[in-house]
């Protein structure tokens, strides 16, 4: 493939990607509306249909997925608990703060990254970072509507 279609292939499974991502938690919204929802079930479902889709595209081999690493890799292990957490954590919110207050909560995670850099690997705070994380929860709550219809800051 040449650049520009790479590059329009890309922008197409992106925008995809985008499409699914909003209709996975719209419907889970949804489903939240309308009866009780066991999260717990909604965030097994998603593993096995994700685990499905990565043996579809990827072969079973050496230079594919191997299942093996899931149970041998301590890292993997890590970043699939915590994943798995965090995908609980998700669909829990959308169930009763709704998608689009969800969907910020959940986005903030780019900037606690910034910040925890700062605090974790004694990065130096600079006015880029501050800046930027400023903007960023702007152009959050702009996009996902998280404080508007009522919705405000409060401790309680």
């Amino acid at each position: 493939m040449t650049k520009p279609n790479q590059h329009r292939h890309g922008v197409i499974l992106m925008l995809i990607l985008a499409l699914c991502f909003t209709a996975n938690a719209l419907f889970i919204r949804a489903l939240g509306t309308a009866q009780d929802v066991d999260v717990w079930l909604l965030s097994c479902v998603r593993f096995v249909v994700g685990l499905g889709l990565i043996w579809i595209v990827y072969p079973i081999g050496a230079s594919g997925f191997q299942p093996k690493h899931l149970f041998q890799k301590r890292r993997l292990i890590t970043r699939g608990i915590l994943g798995g957490l965090s995908i609980y954590g998700f669909y829990y919110t959308i169930v009763h703060l709704g998608a689009g207050r969800a969907t910020f909560i959940n986005n903030t995670y780019v900037i606690m990254g910034g910040l925890l850099a700062v605090v974790l690997l004694g990065e130096r705070f600079r006015a880029a970072l501050l800046g930027g994380s400023l903007l960023a929860l702007t152009g959050l709550a702009l996009i996902t509507n998280a404080f508007g219809t009522g919705a405000g800051i409060s401790i309680n």
